[in-house]
């Protein structure tokens, strides 16, 4: 990324503080309040697919945000002293909670066996059917049952020539396609079509 130079002057409580970077291959390239950001530290944040002059301004911008933070911590911890032992003692229950869930999280996987056979599931399901029972429709089926294409134009009151076999498969795929949309609009269509050809259906 080659060298990259930053000064910045905040005002920050009642004094004023001066943050300057130095070269990228120095250790510390930021130092504020006793805190510092190192060169590893920020090397890990720039996505490596970026070119020099991308890099550069990607990391740039790290560090202002990072100087920023610092700003705003710092403000934070003068202006509210008074709260400090609250804050620190949530801030303690939230780090044991953390650590007591990621440990027994990594306990129960590490105990957890995933090898089910068969007669496990068959076990499971005969011990807790009650679990599995359905109360609400889970399906919804539409099924239709076509007439021969000779009574469907006796129900249509038409003669039926073996030429019309041709028009008949026509209609077939016009069927399957208003079955596979199943939408409000092929819905209707096909309930039409049922009752005018005599089709037994349940849509």
């Amino acid at each position: 990324m080659g060298l990259l130079v930053l000064s910045l002057t905040l005002c920050a409580g009642c004094g004023q503080t001066t943050f300057t970077t130095t070269g990228f291959g120095e250790d510390v390239v930021a130092e504020a309040y006793g805190e510092v950001l190192t060169w590893d530290s920020l090397a890990q944040r720039v996505p490596d697919a970026l070119g020099l002059e991308d890099s550069a301004a990607f990391a740039e911008r790290l560090i202002d945000r990072w100087m920023r933070e610092q700003v705003m911590l710092a403000q934070a911890d003068a202006q509210l002293k008074e709260e400090r032992t609250s804050l620190n003692a949530a801030l303690e229950a939230y780090r044991k909670s953390l650590l007591i869930n990621t440990y027994e999280t990594r306990y129960v996987e590490s105990r957890l066996d995933t090898d089910v056979d068969d007669r496990e599931v068959l076990a499971y399901y005969e011990d807790h059917a009650e679990l599995f029972t359905l109360h609400d429709h889970a399906v919804r089926v539409l099924y239709m049952h076509l007439p021969d294409p000779e009574s469907s134009a006796i129900a249509l009151g038409a003669p039926w020539t073996k030429r019309d076999t041709r028009a008949w498969d026509k209609e077939v795929d016009q069927l399957k396609a208003w079955l596979t949309a199943a939408d409000s609009m092929s819905i209707p269509l096909l309930e039409r079509w049922c009752m005018e050809h005599g089709a037994v259906h349940h849509v």
